[in-house]
C-alpha cells in the first residue's frame, strides 16, 4: 500500500512539525485579519446579515492571503465585496495581502524549491 510508510513515527512527527510550524506561521494572521474585519463591518452585517456574512468575509481574507483576490461581489454594485467595506478595513485586508505576498517559502521543508536531484533527508 501507498499509505504503509505513513504509519513510520519519524514520518508522522516530521508531518505533525511541519504542520504546526506552517499553520501557526499562517493561521493567526487570517484569524486576526477576520476578527478585525468582522469587528468593523458589524454595523453593515447587522443591516444585510445574509450579504455580510462571516463566511464570505474568511473566503475574502483568504482569497487576499493567497493572493488570489477572487471575490464574491455585491448585488447593488458592480465592485467586488471588499470593495463595498469601509476604508480601514480595505487596509487591513491590504495588509493581509502585503504580509502574504513577502511571506518567506520553508526551504528545507518545500518540495516546490528543491531540485530533482536533492531530497528532504
Amino acid at each position: 500500500m501507498a499509505y504503509d510508510n505513513c504509519r513510520d513515527p519519524d514520518i508522522l512527527v516530521g508531518l505533525r512539525y511541519q504542520l504546526r510550524s506552517q499553520l501557526g506561521h499562517d493561521l493567526w494572521l487570517i484569524a486576526l485579519a477576520v476578527f478585525i474585519i468582522q469587528a468593523i463591518e458589524q454595523g453593515q452585517f447587522d443591516r444585510d446579515p445574509v450579504i455580510f456574512a462571516t463566511l464570505d468575509i474568511i473566503f475574502e481574507t483568504i482569497s487576499a492571503y493567497g493572493t488570489v483576490e477572487v471575490s464574491t461581489g455585491v448585488p447593488w454594485s458592480a465592485h467586488s465585496f471588499s470593495g463595498s467595506w469601509h476604508m480601514t478595513t480595505k487596509l487591513v485586508l491590504c495588509v493581509v495581502m502585503l504580509r502574504a505576498r513577502h511571506r518567506g517559502l520553508p526551504v528545507a521543508i518545500d518540495r516546490a524549491v528543491l531540485m530533482p536531484d536533492e531530497s528532504l533527508a
